[in-house]
């Protein structure tokens, strides 16, 4: 696992997540462009839709995209806390678009006196960026707002050696407005609600490519095509604790909200693409003895997928437990196991055994492993063909 803190993120200057993420070990980022460019991750050989990105535990994949994927491009640092990055299957606790790892992104929650930030600054390729947060805590509240404004209005991506005589390259024009609020209660000495909530509108507009419909060359377009990005996600949870915080049980509920809108220039029509996500999750962490965890828990998901021609949607419904053990000072072991239902896919179990030992002296990790996750992502993902309903 590598974690990155928001004290790495400020000192590193990283303004989105894609950079802060561009040099984290086992990952390999395609970035499409500049800033605002479609950005997908790709985690140990797998495919981008099989790395489970995580916002404040919720899934922010996107149910308009045929595989799912999430887009890092839209995706800005400001509020972030820390980054968390776990390599490897583990299908068998989040699902089979973890087959790669998860990404656990956890945005800052507000501590103490109350405490207002901001900042403005501006540099080349027309780059003006500001940010305000307001956070703090009283009594067994916390808050936390922020506005962060991503602007740059001429990034050249456009290679000067592939445009046509007497065509000027114009650069990339990306603008990026995110909201984001987490809010906290804590009920009584056993009971806590928390609240966050996640808004972002982008737009970039850029330069495709057109073909000549005699030699079927492509070239630069001499107009820009048009991307826009609304992205909505909110998540309420309610957290019990009992045998003096030995055990905590987490009940969620989730709903995210992904449109798409893209036009290019000679199209008369724009293309619209709209991603839901209503889920519900509960999981309950017991501590049998010091180091030595269970995890149960169940979800159940509904996504819906909204074009111009296409109305689809699936359910998804899961249970999963999970054993986390620590057998000597240097000897650990895991081991969980899945139940998915899917309406479209049916029923596909989902297991994983796992061993890890840290040799004395030269703390080497030798690791061993037993997924099973390949087959149900598989299976879930390349059959994914949108049906009219």
């Amino acid at each position: 696992m590598t974690v990155l803190t928001a004290r790495d993120i400020e000192r590193d200057q990283r303004r989105t997540a894609s950079d802060a993420l561009s040099a984290v070990p086992g990952l390999n980022l395609v970035q499409t462009g500049g800033p605002g460019g479609q950005t997908s991750i790709f985690m140990r050989g797998t495919n981008s839709n099989h790395t489970k990105v995580l916002i404040d535990g919720i899934d922010v994949s996107d149910p308009g995209n045929p595989n799912r994927s999430f887009d890092f491009g839209q995706l800005l640092t400001s509020d972030i806390q820390q980054i968390e990055v776990l390599r490897g299957p583990q299908g068998g606790l989040y699902g089979a678009d973890a087959l790669g790892g998860v990404i656990s992104i956890v945005t800052k929650k507000g501590d103490g006196p109350a405490r207002a930030t901001g900042s403005v600054e501006g540099g080349s390729f027309g780059t003006f960026n500001q940010t305000a947060g307001l956070s703090g805590s009283q009594d067994h509240f916390n808050y936390a707002f922020n506005v962060a404004h991503f602007h740059a209005n001429d990034v050249p991506v456009t290679p000067v050696e592939l445009l046509p005589p007497g065509q000027k390259a114009i650069g990339n024009n990306y603008d990026n407005m995110t909201y984001s609020t987490k809010l906290g209660a804590e009920l009584s000495e056993h009971l806590t609600l928390n609240g966050v909530a996640r808004y972002t509108d982008a737009t970039l507009r850029f330069t495709g490519d057109t073909f000549d419909p005699v030699t079927f060359a492509s070239f630069p377009a001499a107009a820009q095509s048009t991307q826009t990005v609304h992205q909505l996600f909110t998540r309420g949870e309610a957290v019990w604790s009992a045998l003096d915080d030995r055990m905590k049980s987490y009940f969620g509920v989730n709903y995210t909200n992904h449109w798409n809108y893209n036009i290019s220039p000679g199209n008369a029509m724009a293309t619209i693409t709209t991603g839901d996500r209503v889920k519900y999750d509960w999981h309950t962490t017991t501590q049998l003895a010091p180091n030595n965890n269970v995890i149960i828990g169940a979800e159940h998901e509904t996504e819906t997928l909204q074009t111009a021609t296409v109305s689809a949607q699936n359910v998804n419904t899961a249970g999963y437990m999970e054993l986390q053990s620590q057998l000597r000072d240097r000897v650990f072991f895991t081991a969980n196991v899945r139940q998915d239902d899917n309406e479209r896919f049916g029923e596909h179990p989902t297991f994983r055994l796992a061993s890890a030992a840290i040799v004395p002296v030269t703390d080497t990790k030798l690791l061993s492993t037993r997924p099973n996750t390949f087959t149900w992502s598989v299976t879930r993902y390349s059959a994914a063909t949108l049906t009219t309903v």
